[in-house]
């Protein structure tokens, strides 16, 4: 089983992820 605390980061980094290519797909 994976640890919370490597959920939360995973979710985090997704997130952050997620942010940069909405922004780059509107300036494209």
């Amino acid at each position: 089983a994976l640890h919370t605390g490597y959920l939360i980061k995973l979710s985090k980094v997704l997130k952050t992820y997620g942010m940069y290519y909405a922004l780059n797909s509107s300036v494209i």
